[in-house]
């Protein structure tokens, strides 16, 4: 909705929407969290606004990295050869524990 009314007055030739556009919006100081449910669980968005254009912190929680902290748990007592298939089990996304 944002993006289809700067698109309508870039064409329209307004060089403040460009403007706006490539340096994004000012948004008021504070912070907020919010989630949503992911494939894999909650995905969780931590975002700290200093009043500037760009977030002054963000902290990304992904249910994968979560998921992961049952590891100890799930190999306790059992074989070397059973700690693949109990990682396996949970069907991490490595890309997303690295955040």
């Amino acid at each position: 909705m944002l993006g289809k009314a700067v698109l309508a007055k870039i064409q329209g030739g307004d060089a403040a929407a460009l403007a706006q556009a490539l340096e994004g919006l000012s948004v008021p100081a504070g912070e907020a969290y919010t989630a949503i449910e992911a494939p894999r669980g909650e995905l969780g968005m931590y975002v700290v606004s200093d009043g500037e254009n760009r977030p002054y912190r963000v902290k990304i929680r992904d249910p994968s990295f979560v998921n992961l902290q049952a590891v100890p748990d799930l190999i306790e007592g059992g074989l070397i050869a059973d700690i693949i298939p109990a990682i396996a089990s949970i069907d991490p996304v490595m890309g997303g524990v690295d955040r």
